[in-house]
């Protein structure tokens, strides 16, 4: 297996924290954005965006203390080849593809750690991998005879960004083992990002909710493209409990003990990993019809979604996989 080192270019520096702290007491916290990234496209970068504008709010606090949150940065960590969707490329590939991405962006680095795993490792032990490796770097910053973060009480925390597809599936039975995902709602922030208005009519029709442990009320809280307390308990589901057995012991998650919000995002995206690959698949048919005109139409959907660092590799490691 690869050799792994979090990298930590991208996060704000022991002194700006231990300030942050001192004056405000607020919370250091670091977004992870995880998937297949099968490739990555604008709404992946778009979605750290989004939580780091949702916890950075001048109104955002933590619900259990009220302190402000800090954001030091952000990490991808794209799953490991044991994942095993069809159609999913190499990890090697993947993760290349992904650290062209964010390559120039300010604040999200590249976590290898999940897909460096020789087996499938659930989200849970990824986050808390990611906490521990953070909270490490932080420490071992400290200069010699100062105390460092963790001997000043000062944790690390991690923001899980997502989707609503992937919150949808927390509600789907034996999706998510019930013991760890209630030790990730008890443990991390989850900020989930709407694709859609319509998102919060779909959430009632197919008992979808929203799960975060954080309340983000906004200087726009209320208005259109987000939702406040008070508005999450018409999306929650009366009486949402999930039961599962595992290994003859009963596991309860009781969905009404944690907060919840829906923020949507400030534009409408249609990028998707499947749509990249669609367009893929019509430039090839294009270029097996000579047809210039339909192929560069293709050309032009996987630039409008592909962050444009990333580009030449998507076509080099997908293009050829419609060519056969």
């Amino acid at each position: 297996m690869q050799s792994y080192a979090l990298r930590t270019s991208k996060l704000k520096s022991l002194k700006v924290v231990a300030t942050a702290v001192e004056d405000s007491l607020c919370i250091p916290v670091v977004i992870a954005v995880c998937g297949a990234f099968n490739p990555i496209h604008h709404a992946h970068i778009a979605l750290y965006d989004m939580a780091e504008a949702a916890l950075t709010s001048p109104s955002a606090c933590d619900a259990a203390t009220g302190r402000p949150y800090l954001v030091l940065g952000g990490y991808i960590s794209p799953v490991g080849d044991s994942y095993g969707k069809p159609g999913l490329l190499p990890f090697s590939q993947r993760v290349e593809i992904v650290e062209a991405a964010v390559r120039d962006h300010p604040a999200i680095e590249v976590d290898r750690w999940e897909g460096l795993q020789p087996t499938y490792t659930r989200t849970y032990y990824v986050l808390e991998h990611l906490q521990e490796a953070v909270q490490a770097w932080y420490d071992s910053q400290a200069k010699e005879g100062k105390p460092s973060l963790s001997e000043r009480g000062v944790r690390i925390r991690v923001a899980f960004a997502c989707g609503t597809d992937l919150l949808q599936s927390f509600l789907r039975p034996g999706c998510w083992r019930l013991d760890l995902l209630q030790k990730m709602l008890d443990r991390f922030q989850v900020v989930v990002i709407t694709r859609s208005e319509n998102d919060f009519d779909r959430t009632n029709d197919n008992r979808n909710v929203s799960l975060s442990n954080i309340m983000v009320s906004g200087d726009e809280a209320g208005k259109k493209g987000e939702a406040s307390v008070s508005e999450i308990g018409q999306v929650l589901p009366e009486n949402c409990v999930m039961t599962q057995v595992i290994d003859g012991e009963t596991y309860v998650v009781d969905f009404s003990k944690y907060r919840f919000i829906y923020t949507q995002p400030t534009f409408i995206s249609s990028a998707s990993s499947t749509a990249i690959r669609k367009a893929l698949s019509a430039v090839a048919e294009a270029v097996s019809r000579n047809d210039t005109a339909a192929e560069q139409a293709a050309r032009e959907e996987v630039i409008d979604m592909v962050p444009e660092a990333a580009r030449d590799l998507v076509i080099k490691y997908y293009f050829p996989l419609f060519c056969r």
